[in-house]
């Protein structure tokens, strides 16, 4: 397995901060945030996501993955391209997409069959350019929420280009059983999102409402151990993405993500 960690929370950082920030907590690579106000973007990415690969590699760390713009992905839109043909030069094997989000009273199989045609035209910008787009599960309104609505939208279609990205905290929080999840998409699975969470009740307009707050791996709701366990089982040797969700103040997260990739190498290293 290769551990990475989400470099979204440093929009300001460049890429030599980033790979010390790895060494420090212990990452082998990063998942690396192709975004706006970052070090690497839609707009610089034909030139800077190369750059980036070449300063990660001097340092003895590589870029593990890329995660898109959170907007749904449109495989007409040439940036889009962009962004996949310089991952492919790159060697940069997994790249994350955007949400596809679901609206109340939309028909959900009809829309789940046209989300299939533009995941399938995904997949045949991503054989062009050697390169896997790998779909998040991601708790809420959005298809793919679980490794159950996540196999509505993949089963059947190409593993080599078409993954699973399967993430532990959103599964926790729609209730999803881990080994269960596994099992379903086991097929396509390529990349897992690593953070905790937990309910909470919140005052809003005079009513108490539970809801999600994300928190370092050890007081959540995850099953670190369970989680180690259960790769090992399937023999998953893709990416574990530390995400750095915790809502802890900013200059607590790196320790916090150093202890969450201490723990997962321990538990890996025991099996």
């Amino acid at each position: 397995m290769q551990f990475a960690y989400f470099t979204k929370h440093w929009p300001n950082s460049s890429v030599e901060d980033l790979v010390r920030l790895a060494r420090d907590i212990g990452a082998d690579g990063l998942d690396l945030a192709v975004r706006a106000g970052q070090a690497v973007s839609p707009q610089n990415v034909t030139k800077a996501l190369p750059a980036a690969v070449r300063t990660c590699r001097s340092s003895g760390t590589c870029v593990s993955m890329v995660t898109m713009e959170t907007k749904p992905t449109d495989p007409k839109d040439p940036a889009v391209e962009a962004i996949f043909a310089a991952c492919g030069q790159a060697g940069i094997k997994c790249i994350k997409p955007g949400y596809f989000l679901h609206q109340a009273g939309t028909d959900y199989w009809a829309e789940v069959d046209r989300l299939r045609g533009v995941l399938e035209e995904l997949g045949r910008l991503a054989a062009r350019h050697g390169v896997v787009v790998c779909y998040h599960t991601h708790s809420g309104p959005f298809y793919g929420s679980n490794a159950a609505g996540l196999m509505h939208l993949l089963r059947g279609q190409d593993p080599d280009v078409l993954g699973a990205y399967i993430d532990v905290g959103h599964l926790v929080l729609n209730g999803e059983d881990f080994p269960l999840a596994l099992d379903m998409v086991r097929d396509h699975l390529r990349l897992v999102g690593v953070k905790s969470a937990i309910w909470e009740p919140r005052l809003e307009g005079g009513r108490k409402l539970w809801k999600p707050k994300f928190v370092p791996l050890s007081e959540g709701l995850v099953d670190c151990k369970q989680m180690m366990s259960e790769l090992a089982r399937v023999g998953f040797d893709g990416v574990l993405a530390f995400h750095g969700e915790a809502e802890v103040p900013a200059e607590q997260l790196p320790a916090v993500l150093r202890d969450e990739i201490a723990c997962c190498r321990q538990l890996l290293q025991r099996k």
